[in-house]
């Protein structure tokens, strides 16, 4: 190959790899089209030990859904936080909705999103967490069930997403590949128009010249006063009185003077959970606003366990802004509790690599059974300031548990490409997968480690003569001069022949 087509190959693969992967996440109104049926379900028991959530109907939206009691099992999913965010929420009396196409499912909490298919034995097994729906829908589960009832009546409504698209140059790729959950203050939320006849995909949504959107922040300035009213409301529920806090600070910069007094008057609250929502809100409205973090390092001290991790949790939505609890953070990789611990190390990995101070701690986390993915996570996280770990990660390559295995080949293609290629006949593993999305993290992970990767080029080859343009772009990186015939697909992403506005609802084999 020349060297020109060499060039061309490097130039198209960084195109690929700017279009792809979020940008097919299907739009609300094309799941709810999609969708046999779309049912309300409510939590009825729940078993941690079995990781199975029984739920009963409430209400079908569309259609007829399975019969009840609809049995979930949550199984590992393809990261540590997948069944971690749905056993976390199932508490009984939440609802969530429930879209089914044939023996596919999604299953949306409010926040987060998973996908589950029905077994023989009556089981509706999890496959993986769907964090990118957060794209078409970030709420509560309530104002998504109302959303749905009216779009099925033909009628326009306003809902509220994580923002990805040109229109404020806000994206998600990074995110959605290493499966974070998309939420905190570099995932912001915006309100947009939601029916029927919307388009297919979110790219399109989010487009410069979308029609679609009507603004960012969960609301507008004219909902302050209402929300700071209930936030003020003592005789109101703590849960409520927090979640107007937690969408004053969701609505951001225009909050700072309706709503700012109020927020800091919240922060000395009798009820912790109302301060730490408080406290939140006001580092997302303004970074003026930091020293507030205060609050919350103090509520990692807090004698209940519950509190403790929300503040652990509120902490890492701050992502970058929570470097100053660094300190705090490693106090609570310590703590008697395993969900603080494992709060901990998640908002660790949030921070990314300004907490390369916290990286002997979280190698010594990786003997921690119960938080020892999510250590692993974080280190990878931090990237290559974590590069004293490699041999400890290439050591978790060898263990019995699969989700360990997994989580280690990834830290280490973070941390140092080409250390993972012992890792490599897990990510072909994936990459042969019937599903799409393993198919799809596979090549997102194998793309940094170029050449050192070239024992897959046979698996990502084939994938590449189904003319898929994420596979081509992965071919151009771990082949090289090799990958010519990546060339013909590349250069239709380019000319944008390669379509990205046919969503993906339910995915399945393929």
């Amino acid at each position: 190959m020349s060297r020109f087509v060499a060039v061309v190959l490097s130039f198209l693969f960084l195109v690929a790899q700017a279009r792809a992967y979020v940008d097919i996440s299907p739009t609300l109104g094309y799941i709810l089209q999609d969708a046999v049926s779309v049912s309300v379900l409510a939590v009825d028991k729940v078993s941690q030990e079995r990781r199975i959530v029984l739920y009963k109907k409430v209400a079908d939206l569309k259609g007829t859904s399975p019969g009840q009691p609809l049995k979930h099992l949550v199984s590992e999913g393809f990261h540590p936080r997948e069944p971690k965010m749905v056993l976390d929420w199932a508490e009984p009396g939440r609802i969530a909705l429930f879209f089914t196409h044939g023996k596919v499912g999604l299953v949306c909490t409010g926040t987060y999103w998973y996908q589950c298919s029905e077994t023989a034995e009556g089981f509706w097994t999890m496959s993986t967490g769907r964090p990118e729906l957060a794209l078409a829908y970030y709420g509560t589960a309530e104002k998504l069930r109302s959303a749905v009832a009216l779009m099925l009546e033909n009628k326009e409504v306003v809902i509220t997403a994580i923002n990805h698209g040109a229109k404020f140059g806000v994206y998600q790729y990074n995110n959605v590949a290493f499966q974070k959950v998309l939420r905190g203050k570099d995932c912001p939320v915006l309100r947009i128009k939601a029916s029927l006849e919307m388009p297919s995909s979110i790219w399109k949504v989010g487009a410069k010249d979308s029609k679609w959107i009507v603004g960012s922040g969960s609301a507008g300035t004219e909902d302050i006063p209402k929300l700071v009213k209930v936030l003020e409301d003592l005789k109101a529920e703590v849960a409520v009185r927090a979640q107007a806090a937690e969408d004053l600070g969701l609505i951001g910069w225009p909050a700072r003077t309706a709503a700012g007094p109020a927020l800091q008057n919240a922060c000395t609250d009798k009820e912790p959970l109302v301060r730490i929502s408080a406290a939140r809100a006001l580092i997302f409205i303004s970074d003026e606003n930091l020293p507030y973090i205060k609050v919350l390092e103090d509520a990692l001290h807090h004698k209940q366990p519950a509190v403790r991790k929300a503040a652990a949790i509120a902490i890492g939505d701050l992502d970058s802004d929570a470097a100053l609890a660094i300190d705090s953070l490693m106090v609570a990789l310590t703590d008697d509790d395993k969900s603080v611990r494992w709060e901990a190390a998640d908002a660790l990995a949030r921070i990314g690599r300004a907490a390369m101070s916290a990286v002997p701690m979280l190698a010594d986390c990786l003997q921690d059974r119960a938080i020892r993915t999510m250590a692993a996570d974080a280190l990878g996280a931090i990237g290559p300031p974590a590069r004293g770990v490699v041999p400890l990660l290439q050591e978790g390559l060898k263990d019995k548990d699969q989700e360990f295995r997994w989580t280690c080949a990834i830290a280490l293609t973070r941390i140092d490409p080409k250390s993972a290629k012992a890792g490599l006949p897990l990510f072909i593993e994936k990459l042969k997968s019937n599903d799409h999305r393993a198919r799809w993290d596979a090549l997102q992970y194998i793309t940094p480690m170029g050449l050192e990767a070239k024992a897959a080029i046979p698996a990502v080859r084939a994938i590449v003569k189904r003319g898929n343009g994420v596979a081509a772009a992965t071919l151009a990186a771990i082949a090289g001069p090799d990958g010519e015939d990546a060339l013909g697909v590349l250069i239709h992403v380019l000319a944008d022949d390669w379509d990205t506005s046919e969503a993906i609802a339910f995915v399945g084999p393929a």
